[in-house]
């Protein structure tokens, strides 16, 4: 027996060319305009860093000041999810996939690394976050992932 299901690649290649993905990826540009100029325009200058995510999860908490005051499907919570997305793709080597779980229908917008095997759903991290309410769950993640990152380009592995 194989230890790797030969249906899981197709399923997985299928799933990041689904029509219904690509247009999520498209959204997502459109969402992080809107997000840094409407939403937390207050971002530093380096918006990709720890500092700007610890800005962004503490705009987040602001703004939803308890887990049950947030609508799910509220406009604003995904573009707090493509922010965090964004975020790990552009300062640690991320890469957006989508990983539709439990509905193969719907995208899940995930985050993945060369170098881990973590993978992060960023709308079940923006839930996190509100529900943990410290500010500083995000920067946990960026930090530990930062370490693993910084060993990885070490290792000789390039910065995109």
């Amino acid at each position: 027996m194989s230890a790797v299901d030969p249906s899981m690649s197709r399923r997985s290649l299928g799933d990041q060319l689904a029509p219904v993905w690509v247009d999520w990826l498209a959204y997502k540009t459109d969402a992080l305009d809107r997000f840094v100029i409407h939403d937390v325009p207050h971002l530093p200058p380096d918006r990709y860093s720890e500092t700007g995510i610890r800005v962004a999860e503490q705009a987040l908490l602001a703004r939803f000041t308890a887990l049950d005051t947030a609508d799910p499907d509220d406009p604003l919570l995904t573009r707090f999810g493509c922010y965090l997305g964004e975020t790990l793709t552009e300062a640690l080597d991320g890469y957006w996939f989508n990983d539709p779980f439990p509905d193969p229908r719907l995208p899940r917008a995930t985050v993945r690394f060369l170098y881990t095997d973590v993978r992060l759903c960023v709308r079940e991290q923006v839930v996190l976050a509100l529900h943990h309410r410290s500010g500083t769950y995000w920067s946990h993640i960026y930090r530990a992932l930062s370490g693993l990152c910084m060993s990885w380009w070490e290792s000789g592995h390039s910065r995109r």
